[in-house]
């Protein structure tokens, strides 16, 4: 859904750093980096990124335990937040700086049902109650229409943002879906993230439309559809993006 960004110090837990860290930082350049498919073993950074991606509605969706209950949906098959849609920027092959879920159309269509069982299981009882939320989320957010890869979540460690990881990852998406012969990239951002709107929109990425506000518990949610039409070749194919 959204590139992460820190929201009142609630990720530092997640992103500490020391002298080391920052010199390897310092040294990382995207030659040594590469997209690589995750594996059931990395659930804890997938976990940990999602929260990034989603530091406002996922803790409220998945309640406290949310790390925990991120770490067992992934590693659940056949749905839509499974290992299955995941990957991960990587340096060197080994540390994971990234991350990535990307599905189509298709893929939606196929694992939705079950997605929703899985998500029954796990989501807490009081947030389950929660009507309006639960309609929200259904109807405005996760929308994949025919011909679409949604770029679910999308999120860089913050000691290593600002080096075109994110950029990397987007690049990835768009070669998946030309792979796919999807016609158009598909996400959703919080308004107020603009470092990560402004990326899409440099991106080529357009807004479609805006959902309503919905407040919780002195929490706001909204958020941008975005959109990115692929240019086509005479043969009905994607043509390979000028970012490649």
């Amino acid at each position: 859904m959204w590139i992460g960004r820190q929201l009142n110090g609630a990720m530092m837990e997640f992103e500490r750093s020391d002298v080391n860290e920052k010199m390897e930082v310092e040294k990382v350049g995207l030659e040594s980096i590469k997209i690589m498919k995750g594996s059931v073993e990395e659930a804890r950074d997938f976990a940990r990124l999602m929260l990034i991606s989603s530091p406002v509605l996922f803790p409220i969706f998945f309640g406290k335990n949310a790390l925990q209950v991120l770490e067992k949906i992934y590693r659940e098959p056949n749905h839509l937040f499974s290992v299955d849609h995941v990957w991960f920027a990587k340096v060197n092959d080994e540390k994971i700086i990234g991350m990535i879920l990307i599905y189509d159309w298709r893929q939606k269509q196929e694992e939705e049902t079950n997605t929703g069982k899985i998500l029954i299981k796990t989501i807490p009882i009081t947030m389950l109650k929660n009507v309006k939320l639960h309609l929200m989320i259904r109807n405005l957010l996760g929308v994949v229409k025919s011909g679409e890869l949604y770029i679910s979540n999308v999120a860089v460690y913050r000691k290593y943002r600002g080096k075109g990881i994110g950029t990397r990852l987007l690049t990835f998406a768009e070669e998946t879906a030309r792979e796919k012969s999807a016609k158009k990239l598909s996400l959703e951002v919080e308004t107020e993230n603009t470092r990560a709107k402004l990326l899409y929109e440099r991106l080529g990425f357009k807004i479609e439309w805006k959902t309503p506000k919905w407040k919780y518990k002195g929490k706001i949610l909204e958020f941008y559809r975005i959109v990115k039409n692929l240019p086509r070749d005479n043969g009905g194919k994607a043509r390979r993006s000028p970012l490649d």
